[in-house]
């Protein structure tokens, strides 16, 4: 809890997140669908698309610029992988603002050596323990609760389009477990 105090705290900006949520993936969808994904490495790169949208958003936002991207090493997920679906989304229709990367190759970094890749870290295990059920069924929102300020919020839009965007959805919906999540 201490450090995602000092998170909330602290000089960062915002801070954004893609929460997946893989109970399910290998079922049809309500509608009667064909099933959401379910080899991981299509589900990391959709998580890492949602972030990257969601970053390109806030620079545009905020007067442009360019980001510089450190990801934190994935055991058994090639760099090259990540680089090749960056050239992918590049040639693609995306709603990034691909200004916001221009001339800056994706890095990979580890968190004992980048302090950034350390708080991302810290808030993306916050969020972690506010909405997965430990073994027991609990969560502790209180983690999360103390980052809302630092969340990014475009306007007076919802939290859980730009600051915690749910994957699928319907995950958020009235009667499900993330409900509360609309609520911040």
């Amino acid at each position: 809890m201490k450090a995602v105090q000092d998170i909330a705290a602290s000089s960062v900006d915002v801070i954004t997140s893609a929460i997946l949520c893989k109970r399910g993936f290998d079922q049809p969808d309500p509608a009667g669908d064909l099933a959401y994904i379910t080899n991981p490495d299509p589900m990391y790169l959709w998580a890492v698309r949602l972030v990257l949208e969601r970053v390109s958003w806030y620079i545009r936002e905020n007067g442009g610029g360019s980001a510089i991207v450190t990801f934190a090493h994935v055991r058994h997920f090639p760099a090259q992988k990540l680089h090749d679906y960056r050239r992918a989304l590049e040639l693609s229709d995306t709603e990034i603002f691909r200004a916001a990367f221009d001339g800056h190759p994706f890095k990979i970094g580890s968190p004992d050596r980048i302090e950034l890749l350390q708080i991302a870290d810290t808030a993306a295990s916050s969020l972690f323990r506010a909405v997965e059920p430990d073994e027991f069924g609990n969560v502790e929102r209180r983690y999360l609760q103390e980052l809302v300020p630092k969340l990014y919020r475009r306007g007076s839009g919802p939290l859980t389009s730009y600051g915690l965007k749910v994957f699928p959805a319907s995950h958020c919906a009235p009667g499900t477990t993330l409900h509360w999540l609309k609520a911040l």
